[in-house]
């Protein structure tokens, strides 16, 4: 294994700020891709203290600049924590169906492939039983816990949330979100004044008739004792650039912990103005974000973003995010540029 590649925190200058270690990890590289790539929006879980990885998908043969098509996948790779440098290893499990853009959360939900939306819930392995579904087919949404809450519901963008009542086995239908709808959002349960709440940030959200994209980098949280949403404001763009679409996030020291995505201008400006080369850029020219972000609540209830420092390693969009302890993560894959899946894997660790 190698050693811990550190990486000092630059939060805007501010004293105290935590140190940043990234250590690589074995790569995940899916048989057949050439050059060889891993996946972007699988599913994810530490299990029994492996990291497992399912589902996700890629362009295994040429780029989409070039006419490839995009491969999903119902594989399920597995990485021992107690022995990485064994690597990745290939499950006798399967997913149900090949699947991407799906939530990781308490139940695997929802995503799609190539042939259709998905509705369904499934416990992570080792069970991979099917729970109970999702009232809707919803793919590119954000999760936390039993909660889920916007991407695209039936196939159209959506400012939609649900829970599920573990007592009634039901899924309970949460009032909508205010503004645009969200996908490819963040989420996670944060401490706030008036108790925990849950946070849904960042997203996007295009409309074909303007021709406008809303790459929010803002967000909104829901009070459950209330039953009611408040908005959150944007991430100042003197903190950071960060779009938060494509983002991974975990809850950590009560507040939200965000890194990876795309660029806020760029992305926007690709989807509003598309232009012939835009696939064949280097990985650098996107500036997917490198800065670790956090959002908490003050004792007045109110949002407060910071960058806590950056890491190169972690400018990938869509990278499966695996929470394994205080303030560290597993951060697996995800798109080094748009059409192209990284393989890398590294272990991440906020020290305060």
């Amino acid at each position: 294994m190698s050693a811990f590649l550190v990486v000092v925190a630059n939060c805007l200058a501010l004293a105290g700020a935590p140190k940043i270690s990234v250590e690589s990890l074995p790569d995940l590289v899916v048989a057949g891709t050439n050059p060889q790539q891993g996946v972007a929006g699988a599913f994810s879980a530490l299990v029994a203290g492996k990291i497992v990885v399912a589902g996700g998908c890629n362009f295994p043969e040429k780029s989409p600049a070039d006419g490839g098509k995009k491969v999903y996948y119902d594989t399920i790779w597995e990485l021992d924590l107690g022995v990485p440098e064994a690597g990745w290893r290939i499950s006798d499990h399967k997913l149900p169906a090949p699947a991407a853009y799906g939530v990781s959360a308490s139940y695997w939900l929802g995503g799609e492939n190539a042939e259709k939306k998905l509705d369904t819930a499934l416990l992570p392995p080792p069970e991979l039983c099917p729970a109970l579904s999702l009232p809707v087919t919803l793919d590119n949404a954000a999760g936390s816990a039993t909660t889920i809450a916007g991407g695209n519901a039936d196939g159209a963008p959506a400012t939609k949330a649900f829970s599920l009542d573990k007592e009634s086995s039901t899924w309970c239908e949460l009032p909508d979100f205010a503004g645009n709808p969200r996908a490819q959002p963040v989420c996670g349960f944060v401490k706030t004044p008036r108790g925990k709440a849950f946070a849904l940030v960042g997203g996007f959200a295009f409309y074909k008739e303007k021709n406008a994209a809303v790459v929010d980098c803002a967000g909104v949280v829901y009070f459950p004792e209330e039953k009611k949403w408040e908005r959150i404001p944007a991430l100042p763009a003197e903190v950071s650039g960060a779009g938060l679409v494509g983002a991974a996030a975990m809850e950590y020291d009560g507040g939200l912990l965000i890194v990876g995505g795309v660029n806020a201008k760029i992305f926007k400006n690709a989807l509003e103005n598309p232009a012939p080369d835009y696939l064949r850029h280097e990985a650098e020219w996107y500036k997917f974000n490198a800065d670790v972000l956090f959002l908490s609540f003050d004792n007045n209830g109110k949002a407060v973003w910071q960058k806590l420092g950056s890491a190169p390693e972690l400018a990938r969009a869509g990278a499966s995010l695996v929470p394994i302890g205080d303030g560290e993560f597993v951060y697996v894959c995800g798109e080094l540029k748009p059409g192209f899946r990284s393989t890398k894997c590294v272990r991440v660790k906020i020290e305060k």
